[in-house]
């Protein structure tokens, strides 16, 4: 099929005004989609349909879910450069924004110094007028990044998102569960291999120490670890670690509400971070690094909600943040949101 053809698809969705999920797996040319026949919004798993799961950051009661009710799938090839693209310009940060997140790292980096904490994500948010339709947005973003979980949700009563991340929060098959610790951001260089500083690889240790940790507590067996190695995501590249244990189904709802929020966007520990992220980040993350997949009652796959954008009319709102530690400098931790906002900003 030619590209167009999934911004067709989704514009078909759209006019429907029902709730429905487009998603494709990193790495596949196979598109999901799952609909829902009414509006009804549903705070629970489907006892045998397949059906996406979308929840937000602070989730308690906070879980959404589309029941595939009508189901499809296609391929297509999404191996397109993102240099293809012609994005607008969308102007630098505002100054005003630049020092409050520097000044919000410097109270994270206060707050690890005193001792109350390891390590804690802090994040903001930026809104972008642009020209481009839901459905344009979506075949960008597909294209952009092919090797991503890509993915495009409508609920009329939820809202309107649209993401591409790399990182798998929980995967879970043939009682083997899946997951991984990212940490630590960089640009990509073609010319030279990157070489990754304490600051980045304590960072990723932090968070693949934590996993482990809570795989061992919930009974799992064999847990096992490979990394850290380099991977790209975009013009990004970050620190990787891949887990597995051998778990059983009854499990995985623990597991899940254990290792959500990951140190990867919230912090260590989990109630002091989330506490700070609350008081100083001044603002709603939504969600935003909460989680989404697509599950069955024999399967689930849930993904981190990092690279994403949510759509209200001509705004889309995209967001960013980063791991801060001690070794923390506030004026490089402003710059990786920088960099993280244009991986969404490209395709707009």
């Amino acid at each position: 099929m030619h590209f167009k053809n999934i911004q067709e698809r989704i514009q078909k969705l759209l006019d429907a005004d029902l709730p429905f999920f487009v998603f494709r797996k990193g790495g596949s040319t196979t598109v999901q989609i799952l609909q829902q026949k009414n509006l009804k919004l549903h705070k629970r798993q489907h006892d045998t349909l397949t059906c996406c799961c979308f929840s937000k950051f602070k989730n308690n009661d906070n879980q959404y879910f589309i029941y595939g009710e009508v189901y499809d799938e296609f391929t297509i090839d999404f191996h397109a450069s993102i240099d293809e693209f012609k994005s607008d310009f969308f102007g630098e940060t505002t100054l005003a924004d630049r020092l409050n997140h520097m000044n919000l790292v410097k109270k994270g980096v206060a707050a690890i110094a005193s001792g109350k904490l390891e390590k804690v994500v802090l994040s903001r948010k930026r809104d972008i007028q642009t020209t481009l339709s839901y459905p344009q947005i979506a075949d960008r973003l597909f294209k952009a990044y092919p090797d991503n979980h890509t993915y495009f949700f409508h609920h009329p009563k939820v809202g309107t998102w649209c993401g591409s991340t790399p990182e798998v929060l929980l995967s879970y098959s043939g009682n083997i569960l899946n997951t991984v610790s990212l940490a630590g951001t960089a640009l990509f260089n073609a010319k030279k291999d990157h070489v990754w500083g304490e600051k980045e690889r304590h960072e990723q240790q932090i968070v693949t120490d934590s996993i482990v940790s809570i795989l061992k507590y919930h009974g799992t067996e064999n847990v096992q670890t490979d990394g850290p190695k380099t991977i790209r995501s975009g013009d990004l590249i970050h620190l990787k670690t891949e887990i597995s244990a051998a778990a059983k189904q009854d499990q995985i709802s623990s597991i899940l509400s254990d290792l959500h929020p990951t140190p990867a966007v919230c912090g260590l520990p989990k109630d002091v971070a989330l506490d700070l992220i609350l008081e100083h980040e001044n603002y709603d993350r939504a969600f935003y690094t909460g989680y989404f997949g697509i599950i069955s009652p024999k399967e689930s796959d849930y993904y981190v909600n990092l690279r994403c954008m949510r759509l209200k009319e001509n705004i889309a709102t995209i967001y960013a943040g980063g791991g801060i530690t001690l070794q923390s400098d506030p004026e490089l931790e402003f710059l990786e949101t920088e960099n993280k906002m244009k991986a969404m900003m490209r395709v707009l």
